[in-house]
């Protein structure tokens, strides 16, 4: 009793120590691992590995071990015993064992393969359901339900046909395992009728006992071998996702920069070179180019350019091959990530959002007040002018949860009267964010997404076609304060209108920098290598664009002189 107490308490605070530890790994191993990894590695494969895989691992991996230790005991015992009792048994033992081995070896090959397909074609499954559901509008939009419904089946049906496989081998092992034990129980008796005079009954009657016992311990060993090698599969993939190459350290005490850094925000690419994986083409090519404190440059430059790589390259989301990046003089390649991602800010072009609410969204970390807040949602035009405050507890009166007597956002009287509620919910912090932000439109998303990047404040502000989604008329407003902005900023266009009248603008051809100069000294330019004035010029508006970069060329001119 003590010994079986013993076992289950080691195998209990074993395994959870061990599922946590490789939980710990796993985790950490996918969440540090660089962008690339998620660039090939679809979603559904992730999912698979924390969850069935981690499953596993939880509960099938140290009982199945426990159970293939107690049934290769109970063998050893019993032919230990039957050939105490009759020595003559060693000889047909050989011959069962041997017969054993092979029917063993035959089902662990087999049941071992069809469990690594039954893994692999979960993934499908879980990736195409995800999609599914993240497409479920669009879907019936076009009325094309069933075609997914059929992929759906058809994965389904391709996921199960390994799993059945897998038990009518099942099947197969336990009918050769039940006639090959029934050779040990024929060979004991036959044995003990040989032996009769020499044994007495008893010895005889717990050889017979032990050996008809002896196929069901034989049956369990060789499946819970088998299930063991499968729950080794699922060991084998979590270790394969341990091992992804890793990004570099957060925080790299001998280099770390000053606290208040960067205090200019200057930023350099010298010669930078860098590709997304090693078997590619290097998507930026001897990039240089330097961008002053407080400018604010434009990148341009057709599909496939190399703009959004930039914007990775700043992030470290891409790693030099050659050359360096340099902030306030501090080359981000010896820096840790943390200090870098902290210090400097992107709006990225697919606006993230997380579920929670809005000030969980703007202000994750609690460092701003509700007035902070509140000012940078009026500089992104998401809510207009204050609301009078009534009382210091509702800052805006908006604010306020409607009241059960109110109707479709009309609150009514019992005299009959009724007045206008805001609808607007950014007025309320406490608002719902779903996840991913599906309960606001794209252009919502994006403008807080920019919201949070203001909220910062930061010296060095990268924005990847932030505002794509926002009509011309909210775009305007936007770039107006963007420009009064006391930070460096860095904006990869949709709209040309939009950066003609910055400091600069940088236009990429096939990852090289082609053009760097002032929107009006580009425009001014003729013949082939005018790359920008042609794109104006496809872009129809090109006498509306000369205007307004000479209209920015001779105030900027202006300042210079004063």
């Amino acid at each position: 009793m003590l010994v079986a107490l013993f076992r289950d308490l080691w195998l209990f605070f074993g395994s959870l120590t061990a599922s946590w530890e490789i939980h710990q790994r796993l985790m950490h191993s996918v969440t540090r691992a660089k962008f690339k990894f998620f660039d090939v590695t679809p979603l559904g494969q992730i999912m698979n590995r924390f969850s069935k895989d981690l499953e596993a691992v939880d509960q099938e991996v140290a009982p199945i071990a426990i159970g293939v230790m107690s049934c290769a005991l109970a063998i050893v015992v019993t032919v230990g015993l039957i050939s105490a009792i009759t020595p003559g048994f060693l000889v047909a033992g050989l011959f069962i064992s041997a017969m054993y081995f092979f029917v063993g070896k035959f089902y662990l090959r087999s049941s071992r393969d069809l469990k690594r397909l039954e893994s692999v074609q979960r993934s499908p499954l879980f990736q195409q359901f995800g999609e599914t559901l993240t497409g479920i509008t669009t879907i019936r939009a076009y009325g094309d339900e069933r075609r997914f419904i059929r992929d759906n089946m058809l994965r389904i049906n391709t996921h199960s046909r390994p799993f059945i496989y897998l038990w009518a081998a099942n099947r197969w092992l336990a009918f050769r395992i039940d006639v090959i034990g029934d050779l040990v129980a024929f060979f004991a008796g036959a044995f003990v009728v040989f032996s009769i005079g020499s044994i007495d009954a008893g010895s005889a009657g717990l050889s017979l006992g032990y050996a008809i016992s002896f196929t069901e311990n034989v049956l369990w060993l060789v499946r819970l071998y088998a299930m063991n090698e499968q729950n080794m599969n699922s060991v084998e993939r979590i270790k394969e996702y341990l091992d992804v190459e890793q990004e570099a350290a957060p925080v790299i005490e001998k280099t770390r920069p000053a606290a208040n850094w960067p205090s200019q925000g200057s930023v350099e690419f010298i010669n930078y070179t860098t590709r997304y994986r090693s078997d590619l083409d290097p998507v930026l090519r001897n990039v240089s180019f330097k961008i002053k404190p407080l400018e604010k440059v434009g990148i341009v430059g057709r599909t496939g350019a190399g703009k959004s790589s930039l914007a990775l390259a700043l992030f470290r989301g891409l790693e030099a091959e050659e050359g360096k990046i340099l902030i306030d003089d501090v080359d981000i390649g010896l820096i840790g990530l943390q200090d870098l991602r902290e210090s400097i800010t992107i709006v990225p072009q697919d606006p993230t959002l997380f579920t929670g609410t809005i000030r969980s969204n703007l202000d994750p970390f609690s460092l701003f007040t509700d007035e902070d807040i509140f000012t940078v949602l009026r500089r992104v035009q998401l809510i207009g002018a204050p609301t009078p405050i009534t009382s210091p507890s509702t800052p805006l009166t908006a604010s306020r949860p409607a009241t059960p007597g109110q109707v479709n956002g009309t609150s009514h009287s019992p005299t009959g009267t009724s007045s206008p509620t805001n609808k607007n919910i950014f007025l309320n912090l406490s608002s719902p964010v779903a996840e991913s932000g599906n309960n606001l439109s794209q252009g919502q998303r994006q403008l807080l997404c920019l919201a949070r990047a203001m909220l910062k404040n930061p010296k060095v502000l990268m924005m990847d076609e932030a505002t794509a989604s926002i009509d011309y008329n909210t775009d305007s407003k936007i770039q107006k304060t963007i420009r009064e902005l006391k930070s460096t900023i860095i904006t990869i266009a949709h709209r040309l209108q939009t950066i003609v009248d910055y400091d600069k603008v940088l236009v990429l051809e096939k990852g090289s920098v082609v053009e760097y100069g002032h929107p009006h000294e580009l425009l001014k330019k003729g013949g082939k290598d005018a790359i920008f004035r042609g794109m104006c010029e496809m872009s129809g508006d090109l006498d509306a664009l000369q205007k307004a970069a000479k209209k920015a060329w001779d105030a900027e001119r202006l300042v210079d002189v004063e």
